[in-house]
């Protein structure tokens, strides 16, 4: 849409019509005009421009979206005009999502709501108990002569039963189960709203509590730990009837219809440099297995593309030869991709990454906070090892299946371990499940983002961090605010029950002990409130860092 949130403008071909955002649906597509909002969810189709996305990924900077990019729906174009073409509307856009799963989230309870639910249940009889044990004390006190009469004639009443009253009332007053009644629920509001704020998805209260008391860390290799900016470094071919050209344009053809990053690589790869890639429908009984590899049949020809794993499941070897030339490769950290045509092995494609560049100092973060870090990849064991050493990781496990990610968890979770489990990809959806808390790095595939726990808005690690940092804030403010509303009631109510009063002249009239009942509630409020003042970590400085690692 053109600008505020009245209308958009509907592109059919080059003409423009203002209509209702209200109208518009999946397919159509909008012009959206410098200096105005993006109305929905979709595609660039034509134009350039800085978008500032910084209402839903938290990052200030204008972030430049060109043809084929996504764009949100509420984001702020800043400089070009664009040609978008719908992809969400209403309830299905970003927007609407993090909405939702904020307002889930801040239902969603942690277990210690329900310990303070179970003390409430039990505090309101228990005071008024105590409030009629007050009264009929001070009544039994004062008609039997055992308090002065000048301490009577101090609170300008010259009944005593009146007094007895009094105190019985204070202290029903001032009895206040609704500090510990919000202690949790405005915690876990505000926390989920700074969450957001910071590109932090928190599905529930549970999952805060969850975080906050993870002790280990799983990471996933590709795409999570790397920038996933593969880049083809070498391609061999090693059957005598078909050119490296030829085995590249199958593989990439196949490749087409994976969501695997190493398949997205391959397949940019081919298209960057020219080759006549087969059409999708020509392929047929495709199958893939995630963190294996893929299988399928272009016309005649039948691909095995992926590890040695997924060939030897399919009864392809490999020669002692062509594992010679491999193995320099993934001791330098490439991956390899093995390609057999019609169960012949036919040659592989090296593909390169590199670490994020924040993923040494996040390992090194969570370390210095006491939290065991692992890597989990189904990469090759040299691959997965190069980059632990780069980024410090000593517990790595290679050649990992998503039911062997997911038993791992299991298996440390049996040991007593919190696990969270850090990952993007469709292989890693078990593992993020078994976990006891998911975390979903922006980007990943849907099937990941529903299966965790925790969705982060932006691909940046320093998010997983975050998302640990605050989760410990906000359990922290909230044991403050019990302590608090314990502490209140536990000063607040002899107080007001003339304990202190023989000895010192303390007391509360009703209309104080009100006003301090009122007091306790709005305190837990403004200090559950103090959380939007949470700043993220900062992130050491790891450049002088010797990492080393080893294999589990």
């Amino acid at each position: 849409g053109g600008g505020g949130g009245a209308g958009g403008w509907e592109l059919d071909a080059e003409e423009c019509e203002r209509v209702p955002i209200s109208a518009l649906a999946i397919g159509d597509v909008v012009k959206v005009l410098p200096g105005s909002q993006v109305p929905v969810d979709g595609v660039v189709v034509r134009g350039s421009s800085l978008v500032d996305e910084s209402m839903v990924t938290g990052e200030p900077v204008p972030v430049l979206k060109e043809k084929g990019q996504q764009v949100v729906g509420g984001t702020m174009n800043t400089s070009g005009a664009l040609r978008v073409r719908i992809s969400a509307v209403g309830a299905d856009t970003v927007l609407a999502t993090i909405m939702r799963v904020v307002a889930d989230a801040q239902m969603r309870r942690p277990s210690v709501q329900a310990y303070a639910d179970l003390v409430s249940s039990y505090f309101v009889p228990t005071v008024i108990g105590l409030a009629l044990l007050t009264w009929t004390a001070w009544a039994i006190v004062i008609s039997n002569s055992m308090l002065d009469a000048d301490l009577v004639s101090m609170e300008g009443l010259h009944d005593g039963r009146t007094v007895a009253f009094m105190f019985g009332c204070a202290v029903l007053v001032i009895a206040c189960p609704c500090a510990m009644g919000l202690a949790t629920p405005t915690a876990v509001m505000v926390g989920s709203g700074v969450g957001a704020a910071h590109g932090i998805l928190f599905k529930g209260g549970d999952v805060l509590e969850k975080a906050a008391a993870v002790d280990t860390v799983v990471f996933d290799k590709t795409g999570t730990l790397t920038a996933c900016d593969l880049k083809v470094t070498d391609v061999s071919c090693w059957s005598d009837t078909i050119s490296a050209d030829e085995m590249l344009e199958l593989a990439a053809s196949a490749e087409s219809e994976s969501e695997h990053p190493l398949g997205r690589a391959i397949h940019a790869h081919a298209l960057a440099r020219s080759l006549p890639l087969r059409p999708p429908h020509t392929l047929s009984a495709f199958v893939a297995c995630p963190g294996q590899g893929l299988s399928c049949k272009i016309g005649d020809q039948t691909l095995l593309i992926g590890n040695r794993e997924w060939l030897d499941r399919n009864d392809v070897t490999l020669a002692s030869e062509h594992e010679r030339e491999i193995a320099p490769l993934e001791a330098t950290g490439h991956t390899v991709v093995l390609v057999a045509i019609n169960g012949v092995l036919s040659g592989m494609v090296s593909l390169a990454d590199t670490p994020k560049p924040e993923a040494a100092a996040v390992v090194v973060l969570l370390q210095q906070w006491g939290l065991s870090v692992w890597m989990v990849s189904g990469d090759n064991a040299r691959t997965a090892a190069h980059l632990a050493k780069q980024l410090g990781i000593e517990q790595v496990l290679a050649q990992m299946k998503p039911a062997d990610k997911a038993e791992k968890i299991a298996q440390l979770q049996r040991d007593g371990a919190t696990v969270a489990m850090v990952g993007d990809g469709i292989n890693d959806a078990p593992a993020l499940a078994q976990a006891d808390v998911g975390v979903a790095i922006g980007g990943g595939t849907d099937v990941a983002i529903e299966t965790a726990d925790v969705v982060l808005m932006k691909s940046t690690l320093l998010g997983a961090a975050t998302t640990f940092h605050l989760a410990r804030a906000v359990m922290r403010r909230i044991r403050l605010n019990f302590i608090w509303a314990f502490g209140y009631n536990l000063i607040g109510i002899p107080m007001a029950a003339g304990v202190f009063y023989p000895l010192w002249h303390l007391h509360l009239p009703p209309m104080f002990a009100g006003a301090a009942m009122a007091l306790s509630s709005v305190s837990v409020v403004c200090s559950s409130l103090l959380l939007r003042c949470y700043k993220q970590p900062s992130l050491p400085d790891v450049k002088n860092l010797i990492a080393r690692s080893h294999f589990v």
